[in-house]
C-alpha cells in the first residue's frame, strides 16, 4: 500500500464547484460515473493531499485554485507518480497518463517565477479496470 484515499470528487456541472462523495463508480475509459467530465479526454485528476493542503493553505493567489478540485485526493505514504503507473484503488484500477497541470500566462503564480503545487503534482489518469472506489481505500502500485 503506497496511500490512501482521502476525497472524492464530482464534478455536477462544469464551471461550479466539486461535490464531495463517499463513494464513486469508476467507469473504463470514461471516468467518475454522473460526473460533468465523464467521457471527455480527461478521464480522472488525482492530485496528493499534501499539495490539497498546500493550495488551501497558500497565501499565494493562484489563478486556477478557487475552480481546480481534483477528481480523487490520495494520502501518498512516500511516491512520486511516473507516467505509465497502474494503480489499484478499490476494485478499480487507474494508468497515470500525464503529470502536472498546464499554467495559465495570466497566473500571479507564474509571473512571479514561481510554480503551483498544480503544475507540479496533478496527476492525469485513465480508467484501466472499472470499479467502485470509496474513501478509505488503499492505493496499491501495480507496475
Amino acid at each position: 500500500m503506497i496511500g490512501i484515499v482521502k476525497n472524492i470528487n464530482l464534478s455536477v456541472t462544469r464551471g461550479q464547484p466539486r461535490v464531495k462523495i463517499d463513494q464513486g463508480e469508476f467507469i473504463e475509459s470514461k471516468g467518475l460515473k454522473g460526473d460533468s467530465y465523464f467521457g471527455s479526454k480527461v478521464e480522472v485528476v488525482m492530485l496528493p493531499y499534501v499539495n490539497r493542503l498546500e493550495i488551501e493553505n497558500s497565501e499565494e493567489d493562484g489563478l486556477c485554485f478557487e475552480r481546480f478540485l481534483e477528481t480523487l485526493s490520495i494520502d501518498f505514504k512516500d511516491h512520486n507518480s511516473r507516467i505509465g503507473d497502474v494503480f489499484a484503488i478499490g476494485t478499480a484500477e487507474f494508468r497515470v497518463v500525464s503529470l502536472g497541470k498546464r499554467c495559465f500566462p495570466e497566473c500571479k503564480i507564474l509571473q512571479k517565477g514561481k510554480t503551483c503545487a498544480l503544475s507540479r503534482a496533478a496527476v492525469y489518469l485513465d480508467v484501466i479496470k472499472s470499479g467502485i472506489v470509496s474513501i478509505g481505500d488503499a492505493v496499491i502500485l501495480k507496475k
